[in-house]
């Protein structure tokens, strides 16, 4: 079983709703900071599949996770349930040449 599907069940057994509008149960695991249609290597998608770049969304919400309003927010959600500084550590730490600024 890869990484992202253990997280993925984890996280849907301790938080079943999606995040965003928390009324729908989640049924999508949303590589939630950093998506990977905005990385161009392949190589690199390996870094993304990591609990902090993940987000429970639901079936309506997912279409509208790429947005950089709806990435703030998972940046915010995932400092809250992570710790700012971990999250800032990890973000700091990704081999990408272009980050967005969520503060």
């Amino acid at each position: 079983m890869s990484k992202w599907i253990e997280l993925k069940s984890e996280l849907f057994k301790n938080h079943p709703t999606c995040k965003l509008c928390n009324e729908r149960p989640a049924v999508h695991l949303h590589h939630a900071v950093i998506n990977k249609g905005k990385i161009r290597s392949k190589k690199l998608h390996k870094y993304l599949d990591h609990r902090f770049n993940a987000l429970e969304v639901c079936e309506v919400c997912h279409p509208f996770a790429d947005a950089y309003n709806v990435r703030k927010t998972a940046w915010e959600i995932n400092c809250e349930r992570y710790g700012k500084s971990n999250m800032e550590t990890w973000y700091l730490r990704l081999p990408f040449k272009v980050k967005d600024v969520f503060d």
